[in-house]
């Protein structure tokens, strides 16, 4: 007689699932993990300014920057975009025509949630910082990659904000970034601050570019709604039912 362990299942079956259970776990992993490149894959743009040909108007830029006399005041900018009404999306990241001047890059790329018609206090995400894609003038479009990849609502808006990575007064006045632009009736914002470590960032107001809007797009993934989550997840499941089961009727012998 065979004896068997608390399973009720006998020894030899038992040190055969062992290893079928194992591969069962290794087989869902690779299943979960070639899902997600699937899902990545499909990002698209969800916002954009360039032009059809993902170019931007090489006459005009509006630059954000310090200056150092009499004070050291920087400058930020802000522009809104909206998310599409159909699905949450994950955020890959920023394309946006942007260029330097100066002695050195001083730039910081942002996303800020909107809080009555405005950029909140604090960003959702620093994207980029002195990215080495920035390269001097007339520059180019610039790819940003989301670091964090953090989700955007449906329908929301949301605010990419340009401002000077840092303020001190070591640094020549003339050290600022220039953002190409494309006409598209986009209200754009502007705000000022004294000083970067001591002095908060002044009130947005609408500067006389409004209307105007720096030449970016946002790529992003669509989220999943839970009912496909769910598909995917039944998929799954169903698929490793039918492995187990196969696999075990082929070594049923053995037990």
């Amino acid at each position: 007689m065979m004896l068997g362990d608390a399973t009720g299942l006998p020894e030899v079956c038992y040190s055969v699932m062992r290893p079928m259970r194992k591969e069962l776990i290794k087989s869902f992993l690779v299943l979960a993990m070639g899902l997600t490149p699937q899902f990545r894959a499909m990002a698209e743009t969800i916002y954009s300014t360039l032009d059809s040909v993902n170019d931007f108007d090489r006459t005009r830029y509006t630059p954000f920057n310090f200056y150092t006399s009499p004070e050291i005041i920087g400058t930020s900018l802000a522009f809104a975009f909206d998310v599409p009404g159909t699905s949450d999306y994950e955020l890959m990241g920023v394309s946006i025509a942007a260029s330097w001047d100066g002695t050195k890059r001083n730039a910081q790329f942002a996303l800020f949630a909107d809080a009555a018609g405005l950029p909140t206090a604090g960003p959702l995400e620093v994207v980029a910082t002195n990215p080495d894609s920035l390269q001097p003038f007339m520059g180019g479009v610039i790819s940003l990659a989301s670091p964090g990849h953090p989700i955007l609502g449906a329908g929301q808006r949301y605010w990419l904000v340009c401002q000077p990575a840092s303020l001190d007064a070591s640094s020549p006045a003339n050290d600022f970034v220039e953002l190409w632009m494309n006409s598209q009736g986009i209200a754009g914002l502007q705000t000022s601050r004294v000083s970067w470590n001591s002095a908060p960032w002044g009130e947005w107001f609408a500067p006389p570019f409004a209307g105007d809007s720096p030449a970016f797009s946002i790529e992003a993934v669509a989220v999943p709604e839970p009912i496909t989550s769910a598909l995917l997840v039944a998929a799954a499941s169903s698929w490793l039912s039918l492995h187990f089961s196969t696999t075990l009727r082929r070594r049923g012998n053995q037990c």
